[in-house]
């Protein structure tokens, strides 16, 4: 059978960057803007129609090393901190001409939320920074700096009661993060 994928009409556009929902087609291929992916995805739980986003390099970025070295960095960072808080980045894709990551999806981030619907409420507002916390000492522990915290890099469903930081492109780790100390 075949699976049909519709990129939603928020497909988030940000500079050097696309993201949008897809969905995973079978353990090979991955369906996103309405084209197959190839994807090793031996990284995505089993449900063979996961819900995933992806994170692709424009199309002039594809085989530029600095732009891949980002999501490499987002690979890395998200296997290494294991928290609640930090959205998992399943694999990375890199082909001569285009570069992906496949990553856990959310709804929406902070920042849309709170142009939707204003300030948060104090019970929201102890979640958001209860998760937060966590997240960021998870990271600190594994010698990581995230450097881009920020509305729109916190995924954030007040419903699911879901805070997952992301977008570790810009982090420092382990070296690069004595080195920035000394």
């Amino acid at each position: 059978g075949s699976t049909t994928f519709t990129v939603p009409s928020a497909a988030m556009k940000n500079g050097d960057f696309s993201q949008v929902n897809a969905t995973i087609h079978d353990p090979a291929t991955i369906m996103a803007n309405g084209s197959r992916l190839p994807f090793a995805g031996n990284r995505i739980p089993s449900n063979r129609f996961n819900p995933v986003a992806v994170k692709m390099l424009a199309p002039h970025l594809g085989g530029d090393g600095h732009a891949r070295a980002e999501l490499r960095r987002e690979l890395l960072a998200s296997r290494a901190v294991v928290d609640q808080g930090v959205a998992v980045v399943f694999d990375l894709c890199e082909e001569s001409d285009r570069s992906f990551i496949v990553m856990e999806l959310g709804t929406g981030t902070l920042k849309d939320h709170l142009l939707l619907h204003g300030p948060l409420p104090p019970p929201l507002l102890d979640l958001l920074m209860e998760r937060m916390a966590s997240a960021l000492h998870a990271c600190h522990e594994r010698g990581i700096l995230h450097r881009d915290l920020k509305p729109s890099n916190i995924l954030f469903d007040p419903g699911a009661r879901t805070v997952k930081l992301i977008d570790f492109g810009v982090a420092r780790m382990g070296a690069d993060v004595a080195a920035d100390e000394a």
